[in-house]
């Protein structure tokens, strides 16, 4: 299922993969995470239903390593492929253990081209996004904001409702927690989850739910 969440901002969705989204930019298309390998026949369909074909696609943003998000590069072969290191080294030295691939019986490894650096800003016009560290459900996690479209891909970080696990490898409730603190001093209107509901409009109770989640 695909629908358009914000002017030029495409979600795909297709359970377990973590949700897909589509920057349809003026210049260039760049995706943020990509599901599993798996689902990537009907990533394909539903982007040439929108007249994006895989070569359209100059860049993929990933939040994360797990094989839920990264799987669907596959499709991918001539785009950038960019993750923070911490997350990068692993998939690029195929470590299934890190990405779960395994456990998603997916065999498909990607190779990370660069990795992002705290506060870096990633241009797609019309859109601008910051790139917030954000370990604790991966060491390498990390959010991509929008400030002035009030965006924020949250990756599983943060979700509605509660945020993501910190009990696989690398993840870290102490990390998350602070990381959702970080989160929640920035200003945005809507929240763009790795999995589930997008949530538009006020993010104060939301917070207050994770909150709760990460208490000792």
């Amino acid at each position: 299922m695909v629908s358009e969440i914000f002017p030029g901002v495409f979600r795909f969705v297709h359970p377990p993969s973590a949700n897909v989204y589509l920057l349809k930019g003026t210049s260039r298309n760049v995706l943020i995470d990509c599901g599993l390998q798996k689902h990537a026949p009907l990533l394909s369909q539903e982007l040439v239903s929108r007249r994006i074909f895989p070569t359209d696609v100059s860049e993929i943003w990933f939040t994360h390593a797990h094989a839920d998000h990264i799987g669907g590069a596959v499709l991918f072969p001539k785009s950038r492929k960019r993750m923070h290191a911490l997350d990068g080294g692993m998939v690029n030295e195929k470590r299934g253990d890190f990405t779960y691939s395994p456990a998603f019986r997916e065999e498909f490894f990607l190779f990370i081209d660069s990795f992002f650096e705290e506060g870096q800003i990633l241009s797609c016009p019309p859109f601008s996004l910051k790139v917030i560290f954000s370990p604790g459900h991966t060491a390498g996690s990390v959010c991509f904001w929008d400030e002035q479209n009030g965006l924020l891909f949250s990756g599983d970080t943060l979700f509605k409702g509660t945020v993501g696990r910190w009990d696989l490898l690398s993840g870290n409730k102490s990390a998350l927690r602070e990381s959702v603190e970080k989160l929640s001093k920035l200003k945005f209107s809507l929240l763009l989850p790795g999995h589930g509901e997008v949530l538009k409009g006020k993010q104060e109770g939301n917070f207050g739910k994770a909150f709760l989640v990460l208490e000792d």
